[in-house]
């Protein structure tokens, strides 16, 4: 059992603050991009702020980082999962593709615990791009078929119209004599 932040307690974003007066009702807000708070003369956050992290990794990496122990502190399973899984976007626009990895696969162990086959589906794609950047293409291959596997199920019943799954686009790029479908 994760063990539960209580509201005088040093908040687990690291700003110094107790936890009642920093991140205790962020997170709902944040989810819905409403602004959560003013920091020293820098105005209302909201999710747009994540936008400058996009031109340095290594903010966007720490950034994560705090929302993963927010996340985990809070014991919200889907934060962690997509935390973990754009840590491994950071580490895989690095070229750092073994803790690409590693963070794809804690998403996806978290994803499938969620029984979230959208998840499993993007997260699984992201592997197949790691092997596929490491020149293993059977397991980018197999990855890939898995994701457009997990896609279909996510959206069996919907009505999308005649576009083909992600993946199965990706499984053809890899080796184009084969067919996507499984």
């Amino acid at each position: 059992m994760k063990p539960k932040i209580g509201r005088n307690d040093p908040c687990p974003c690291g700003s110094g603050q107790k936890y009642k007066r920093c991140c205790n009702d962020k997170e709902p807000a944040i989810a819905h991009g409403h602004p959560v708070g003013v920091q020293e003369n820098q105005g209302p956050r909201t999710r747009d702020d994540a936008v400058p992290a996009r031109d340095d990794p290594a903010e966007a990496e720490s950034s994560l980082l705090v929302h993963l122990a927010l996340y985990e502190c809070l014991g919200r399973t889907e934060g962690m999962a997509a935390a973990f899984n754009n840590l491994g976007v950071v580490y895989q626009t690095l070229g750092d593709l073994g803790p690409a990895e590693a963070m794809y696969q804690e998403a996806l162990k978290l994803e499938e615990e969620l029984d979230c086959k959208e998840g499993m589906a993007a997260v699984c794609e992201n592997l197949g791009q790691v092997y596929q950047a490491r020149g293993d293409r059977a397991q980018a291959e197999a990855m890939y078929k898995r994701s457009a596997a997990r896609a279909k199920r996510a959206h069996a019943g919907r009505v999308f119209g005649d576009r083909p799954d992600r993946g199965s686009r990706r499984a053809e790029s890899i080796d184009p004599g084969r067919s996507g479908s499984t």
